[in-house]
């Protein structure tokens, strides 16, 4: 059976299935380094681990991506969980310069951001979330060096909990830049100036940005804190939430049971329900993936993957 490679590109990221060796012991006063993290996952026969970096290089890495040229780029966050923090928070950028496989250049694209939480590279620049912005600096030539000061897109992002911001940027198939957010962190969004009555309140909702028609919607509501999105070979989205059941289809415009708190629209008569197989009471969920890649075998295509922070798996 030839091996899987399963790229981790985030320190203490949890792998395929990973949990901790019972039969190992776990040191209780001192964390694993880089190496020793990626060594102690367990994952199905076929599969191994690879460690893509780790600190020094990157510390507290809160999203990554990847852009059209196979770099890597990392958000890091020094901040959480105070918001907005210090000036500090970084992009680093790793760069495969000769096509051995590995990562061998690494260098800073920002290092002056507060609080950030999500992260997307397309349209000449790149897409940051840090409340109370969402940011765009650009790089029309792809060499990822600004080419000028973060630009404003849309403000008015709330921080209150600081783990339920805006986050998880990804590009729709329909080429709208979407992301998540959290139940317990209040925004009302426009683009810098525009009347409280005409923004968009959001709470608890997957939202949607178009990059050159520069339009902003709630896209659906309600669920509680979701932290993951995706969309299988037939288009349909689906994304994570902790606290209540875990595993939605989203759907635009639909309305979801919330953890708390009532939909924007007063007048919603009922919401949808999970279509999940059930709920950890105690569990914290980030990240999610629905595998359409051509490495795994044929039976792993179109399964959802995310990650289940307590119990220390990817599910």
């Amino acid at each position: 059976m030839r091996a899987i490679h399963l790229l981790v590109p985030l320190l203490l990221s949890p792998i395929l299935l990973a949990q901790q060796d019972p039969q190992r012991p776990v040191a209780t006063t001192q964390a694993l380094d880089p190496a020793g993290t990626a060594a102690r996952m367990i994952v199905p026969a076929g599969f191994r681990v690879e460690l893509i970096t780790g600190e020094p290089t990157i510390a507290q890495p809160i999203a990554y991506t990847q852009d059209d040229k196979g770099r890597l780029w990392v958000l890091e966050n020094t901040n959480y969980p105070e918001s907005p923090g210090q000036p500090k928070d970084r992009i680093v950028v790793l760069e495969d310069t000769n096509g051995d496989g590995s990562f061998d250049k690494n260098s800073v694209f920002l290092n002056n951001l507060t609080f950030s939480s999500g992260i997307a590279v397309g349209f000449g620049g790149v897409w940051i979330g840090s409340p109370p912005n969402l940011l765009f600096i650009p790089d029309r030539n792809a060499d990822a060096i600004p080419d000028g000061p973060p630009q404003i897109i849309l403000d008015g992002w709330g921080a209150e909990d600081t783990h339920e911001t805006l986050n998880n940027f990804t590009w729709g198939p329909d080429g709208w830049l979407y992301g998540t957010h959290g139940i317990f962190t209040f925004s009302n969004i426009g683009t810098p100036g525009t009347p409280e009555n005409q923004r968009v309140h959001i709470n608890a909702a997957v939202w949607r940005y178009h990059p050159t028609r520069k339009v902003f919607e709630r896209w659906c509501e309600g669920a509680s804190n979701q932290w993951g999105l995706d969309w299988n070979d037939h288009g349909e989205a689906f994304f994570a939430a902790c606290v209540i059941p875990h595993m939605w289809h989203a759907i635009e415009g639909a309305h979801y049971t919330r953890q708390a708190g009532s939909h924007e629209n007063p007048h919603t008569y009922q919401d949808i329900q999970t279509i999940a197989w059930g709920r950890y009471e105690k569990a914290g969920y980030c990240g999610a993936m629905i595998y359409l890649g051509g490495a795994f075998p044929d039976e792993w295509r179109n399964n959802f993957f995310f990650h289940d922070v307590h119990m220390n798996k990817l599910r």
